[in-house]
Order: structure tokens, then C-alpha cells, then sequence
């Protein structure tokens, strides 16, 4: 299923926690409108599969985030869906688990990838050079001198959409 919260209280009203809910319970649950109402049977959590295809339909990038810590066998079988519907190139995984990132570059070393951080600790540059992955880090976390230093073209890739910023 595809949803951003670990439970469904804010979209849903009920609350279920994901990990701890079987996929038909899941599907069966409505959520709400903008209105904060449930009612419509249309809006209902996607599949992966469900998601990707919407986001072929409409022709965006999918931005999948691997939000706590997955097994390897559960990320290939992610990567099996969305290579399933030819829509590995146009997607970008994202995760504040590092071993998520480190599990999709070992499977495909030129994923588009980015490490999730709150802060800018010392390691971070490294890690992002070993791993070859691209950065996304709060805006807060971030200073001129960070954003303008030369570093390696992994970290300045991370940091193509900052140039606005700055």
C-alpha cells in the first residue's frame, strides 16, 4: 500500500497501524475528502503497482520513500513491480534508512537515490561518496558555504535544485 504515515488516523479517520494491518483491511478503508468526510468509494490507499501506473498515465517521476527500515527480499520485490511496469528510469527513491539506499544502489547502481537527513553531520559526505547517492536534507541544515563548496558531482547533483535558493 501506498501511504506517507505509519497509521491511518490522518487520512482515514480509523486508525490502523500499516505494518500491523493486513492488505484487504487496508484496501477496504475509505479515506477522507478534503472536506475531512469519508463517503466517496474512490478514494482508497493505491497498490505500488496502482501508484505507478497513475504516475505513467500522468507522465510525473515517481518519489517512492522507503519510510522505515525494509528487507532485502521486500525491496526486490519493489523493484520487481516498478521494473514490471517500466517505470524504473522515471522513479527516484528516497529514505532516512540508510541501509534502504545502500540496498538500492547494490541493486541498481545507477538509480536515481536520495539519502533523507535532518542535519548535516561530519560523515555525511562520505557516505553519500560511497554510496553514490543524491541528498535531500532540510532546508534548515543547509548554509551558503555548504551549498556553494566544491564538492564531488554526486553531492553537487543532490543540490541542482538549491541553485534557486541561493
Amino acid at each position: 500500500m501506498i501511504i506517507h504515515d505509519d497509521n491511518t488516523k490522518r487520512v482515514a479517520q480509523d486508525e490502523m497501524i500499516v505494518e500491523n494491518t493486513c492488505y484487504e483491511t487496508l484496501r477496504a478503508i475509505r479515506l477522507c475528502d478534503k472536506d475531512g468526510k469519508k463517503g466517496r468509494k474512490d478514494l482508497l490507499m493505491p497498490s505500488l503497482q496502482e501508484y505507478v501506473q497513475i504516475c505513467k498515465k500522468y507522465d510525473k517521476t515517481s518519489v517512492l520513500e522507503l519510510k522505515n527500515h525494509f528487507q532485502p527480499a521486500d525491496i526486490d520485490a519493489i523493484i520487481d513491480i516498478i521494473r514490471q511496469e517500466g517505470w524504473l528510469e522515471r522513479t527516484i527513491f528516497i529514505s532516512f534508512a540508510l541501509m534502504n539506499m545502500v540496498c538500492i544502489r547494490e541493486r541498481l547502481p545507477q538509480q536515481k537515490a536520495q539519502f533523507l537527513v535532518s542535519t548535516y553531520p561530519d560523515w555525511l559526505e562520505d557516505t553519500l561518496k560511497k554510496y553514490s547517492l543524491d541528498l535531500d536534507i532540510y532546508y534548515e541544515a543547509l548554509t551558503a558555504e555548504r551549498v556553494q563548496a566544491p564538492v564531488s558531482y554526486t553531492h553537487l547533483r543532490a543540490h541542482e535544485t538549491l541553485s534557486d535558493l541561493v
